[in-house]
């Protein structure tokens, strides 16, 4: 796995999810991570003025992607992710401190409920333009409207 901010911030999702239930560990989806990723992102732009990783997030048909992030764990497609992430990911106190708000205000939402959050959102929106709902894109979402939006 890259050692880049944007895997240890998955990771620390999949570490949350598989420690809020040890009966139901790892529920997370692909789907589920992809728009935490994007929220935590806008969340921190919002609050830091600044990004909480550096990847890019495109406007894919289901909403917004981090396409490094959908490689490595493609594989599970709508299933659960069952990589195990028992070891805690090292992140700043102040990246834990928001990736946490950020699941404790949407773990309860499920797979397609944040997907239509972020629908109807001007980032994703606005990257997917006249792109065709039913249509592929692989469009860049603006950091400068996420934070905006997300102020």
């Amino acid at each position: 796995m890259p050692n880049d901010t944007v895997h240890l911030v998955a990771d620390y999702f999949l570490y949350l999810a598989r420690h809020e239930d040890p009966d139901e560990a790892g529920f997370l989806s692909s789907l589920q991570l992809q728009k935490l990723l994007y929220f935590a992102q806008g969340w921190a732009l919002a609050e830091w003025h600044n990004p909480l990783f550096k990847n890019r997030i495109e406007a894919w048909q289901h909403g917004p992607v981090v396409r490094e992030v959908w490689e490595r764990f493609r594989e599970s497609g709508d299933r659960p992710i069952t990589f195990d992430q028992s070891k805690e990911p090292e992140l700043s106190s102040q990246e834990k401190a928001l990736v946490d708000d950020v699941w404790d205000y949407y773990k309860k939402y499920a797979p397609w409920t944040l997907s239509g959050i972020a629908h109807r959102e001007e980032p994703w929106l606005k990257a997917r333009g006249d792109t065709p709902d039913d249509s592929a894109s692989t469009k860049h979402i603006d950091t400068e409207l996420m934070k905006r939006t997300f102020a």
